[in-house]
């Protein structure tokens, strides 16, 4: 169930292939966000596999992202900004890959790959490349202030935190 109505919806796809592998081409944007993939299902009626599913993931605010499906979600106000990622998604029984990823989450940059393997000994691995975060310059409750990109700066309370951006 989703904490909300969706409202206006927009679905567009191409579908091809037969009941062994479908090949689908697909954009869907609804609460701001714009979501796209392309990719190809095998066995879709018995046991789904999806092989080189080419996704993205696109929406103005990462805070009204996350509490468009989580309404209690507080925010987070280390992340200013929206979400833009993209990447190739392999899906097979218990295992998970996100491979080619790259993007935008709030100013942090993101690139790489992660897998799971939910067998008996469930594995995760993976290897993210995070650009510079970016903290706000302030503690404040409403996160309005975002520092530059050289990094955050102090607060006028003691500035306990570096000048010097996390590389």
């Amino acid at each position: 169930d989703l904490p909300r109505k969706i409202g206006a919806l927009s679905f567009n796809s191409q579908l091809s292939g037969d009941i062994e592998t479908l090949v689908f081409d697909s954009n869907i944007s609804a609460l701001q966000f714009a979501i796209g993939g392309k990719g190809q299902v095998k066995s879709p009626l018995n046991n789904p596999a999806i092989n080189s599913l080419n996704f993205s993931i696109k929406h103005p605010n990462f805070n009204d992202a996350v509490k468009s499906l989580k309404p209690d979600f507080a925010g987070l106000n280390v992340v200013q900004g929206g979400i833009d990622l993209s990447g190739q998604l392999n899906w097979q029984d218990k295992s998970i890959e996100v491979g080619d990823m790259s993007g935008k989450l709030g100013q942090t940059s993101v690139a790489g790959s992660i897998s799971v393997n939910a067998g008996s000994k469930p594995v995760v691995k993976g290897n993210l490349d995070l650009g510079t975060i970016v903290f706000p310059a302030t503690a404040n409750s409403g996160g309005s202030s975002v520092a530059g990109s050289g990094g955050s700066t102090s607060t006028s309370s003691g500035g306990r935190w570096s000048k010097q951006p996390i590389s």
